[in-house]
């Protein structure tokens, strides 16, 4: 398991040092033997929308969050119409929590954003994350993926310090 999620945490440097934009993929990620192409959310405006409006991901589709720090981190399904896998890892590549998040049915016409927004489950992970990677659900069982899983030895903190 340690060499394919070091490949992850490969990949994410070669981004950063390549200063990809956000609508660019990262170069094949392999996770548990499975090669993934990862699109990259770093700024606010990404993170908020995120996989949102999508009706489909390939199934070695997904992305990933760049949070602007170390920090908690809350997902949520808002107008996602996808069943996510979301994987929080630490500054060290270190898998904290993996859930599976279920579609929720879409706002109601009659609906006002505000209740629809506190009816969806909110998915939280309360330890400092540095990434999150969203992949189809069921992937991270597929995969064998368990908290304390390490993503490889490379520090997240190189990405953080290209980021724009």
């Amino acid at each position: 398991m340690g060499r394919t999620l070091l490949s992850i945490l490969t990949a994410l440097c070669m981004a950063s040092a390549c200063a990809l934009t956000a609508a660019e993929p990262l170069p094949p990620v392999a996770i548990g033997g499975m090669e993934f192409t990862l699109e990259v959310a770093r700024t606010d405006a990404e993170r908020a929308k995120g996989l949102m409006e999508r009706r489909y991901l390939a199934e070695e589709g997904g992305m990933l969050f760049i949070q602007p720090a170390p920090q908690p981190a809350a997902m949520w399904m808002k107008n996602t119409r996808i069943p996510l896998d979301c994987l929080f890892l630490d500054a060290d590549g270190r898998l904290l929590q993996a859930v599976t998040m279920k579609v929720e049915p879409p706002r109601r016409a009659d609906e006002s954003l505000a209740a629809y927004e506190r009816r969806l489950p909110v998915y939280r992970c309360d330890k400092p994350v540095a990434v999150v990677v969203e992949l189809r659900a069921g992937m991270a069982q597929a995969l064998g993926l368990r908290p304390g899983d390490r993503f490889g030895g490379l520090a997240l903190r190189e990405i953080f310090r290209n980021l724009p």
